[in-house]
């Protein structure tokens, strides 16, 4: 069975090294490389059992010539690269600047490990007519590797709508301790405690009015907090169970603020008694608010 030191010499393919060397030189070298001859390459690797990399690589190469070939304007997010760069170096590192032809957006896509594999995190830092705003998400490792180009495409669509935080100048500006966590009913955060957090946001509809939603959450003084039925509920609102919560948001901080918010979101009995005509009355109050 061939190994990682067998030399392997197929001329009519140009292939004349162990799978080691030739993995690494199509890699480096892709254009002297046929598509038969990198699929005969991860062939050889698959019959020969050898790690997932070599098997791998050489089809992503030609999953990434291919779509270059066929893009008519540029490639797009590098995604087959970013999984060569995992096999062959153990991280994704990628940015780009002006995302999608938008001046002073920039796109980061990078991996952290974890206790379960490890995770792929996506971001975005962009300014718009609001100011500053920034967004963010992140998937299992696992699952960015297994994915095709359209998952990556929806996922980085997903992540534009995630979140929010504005810093703008004029009469709307935060202070800076707060953070703006929904832009459509101006629900916005800020951490008090270790686990306690403060929120504000609009709630109503044009018939009934509007009225401003204020409430503290401190997750230790929440029963159920720890993965018991009360937080897991609270949960299921939002998402298919605990575990999806968890995969989805690996940043244990980012975590604890994301549960508050949805207790909060949860407790009808917050409102304020005054009503306000307009959404923009109601926003301006907790401007004020937040603000004296």
């Amino acid at each position: 069975m061939t190994d990682k030191k067998t030399h392997i010499y197929e001329p009519a393919l140009g292939l004349d090294g162990t799978i080691v060397q030739l993995v690494d030189w199509a890699n480096r070298y892709t254009e002297d490389y046929t598509d038969e001859a990198l699929k005969r390459i991860s062939e050889i690797a698959k019959q020969s059992k050898m790690e997932k990399e070599y098997v791998q690589i050489p089809l992503l190469l030609i999953d990434e010539r291919k779509r270059a070939s066929e893009a008519e304007d540029g490639v797009g997010t590098p995604y087959e690269r970013m999984k060569i760069d995992q096999f062959l170096f153990g991280n994704v590192s990628y940015s780009e600047s002006n995302y999608g032809g938008v001046s002073g957006t920039e796109l980061e896509i990078y991996s952290e490990k974890d206790s379960n594999g490890g995770h792929v995190l996506v971001s975005f830092t962009g300014i718009d007519d609001a100011g500053t705003w920034r967004a963010a998400s992140a998937c299992g490792l696992q699952e960015f590797m297994d994915g095709d180009y359209d998952f990556l495409d929806r996922f980085i669509g997903q992540v534009l709508y995630y979140s929010k935080t504005y810093d703008t100048d004029g009469e709307d500006q935060l202070p800076p301790e707060w953070v703006e966590t929904d832009d459509d009913c101006c629900q916005i955060r800020r951490r008090t405690g270790n686990a306690a957090y403060e929120f504000y946001e609009v709630r109503g509809n044009d018939e009934a009015g509007f009225k401003v939603a204020y409430g503290c959450v401190n997750l230790d003084e929440i029963k159920g907090f720890k993965g018991e039925e009360y937080a897991n509920r609270v949960i299921s609102f939002y998402y298919k169970d605990r575990a999806e919560f968890e995969r989805l948001n690996p940043d244990e901080e980012g975590r604890r603020a994301l549960l508050a918010e949805m207790f909060f979101e949860s407790d009808d009995d917050l409102l304020g008694d005054e009503v306000f005509t307009t959404f923009e009355e109601a926003k301006q109050d907790i401007i004020r608010r937040i603000s004296a």
